[in-house]
């Protein structure tokens, strides 16, 4: 997949190396200043669980544990702790339209243990939605 990112000092986008996956619908969330994970996605014909991070510094992708749970059409928010938790989406063999089934769980890539774990589900299932972050 083709990503471009975006430099406000500049107001100009520039192409980043393309992901190792082709893939629309994706999901990503910063992990610090020079970090951004991005995973999910759908390649054309199913849902994906892979997830990659893109460091400016280095300037290249860097592959790490796929998702529990293929999806596409997801949400990522990152949290204060290095954490990014992915939400809902679409699952593998679905597509968006009237007869998909969106997703109600809900993962996390950890960072620093660079792992992927479960938390609780949502009460339904959703997908094409945005996430914030609140400190409580």
């Amino acid at each position: 997949a083709e990503i471009e990112s975006f430099d406000p000092r500049t107001s100009a986008w520039c192409a980043l190396p393309v992901l190792s996956r082709r893939g629309s619908c994706l999901a990503a969330a910063p992990l610090g200043p020079h970090r951004v994970l991005v995973c999910g996605g759908h390649d054309g014909t199913r849902a994906s669980a892979g997830a990659e991070i893109f460091d400016r510094r280095a300037g290249r992708w860097e592959a790490v544990p796929d998702m529990p749970t293929a999806r596409s059409g997801l949400a990522a928010v990152a949290d204060r702790n290095g954490r990014v938790w992915v939400i809902g989406g679409y699952p593998d063999g679905t597509t968006a339209g009237a007869d998909a089934r969106a997703l109600n769980t809900v993962e996390v890539w950890d960072d620093a243990a660079r792992c992927w774990s479960k938390e609780a589900d949502m009460q339904c299932g959703r997908t094409g939605m945005c996430a914030v972050a609140l400190s409580v």
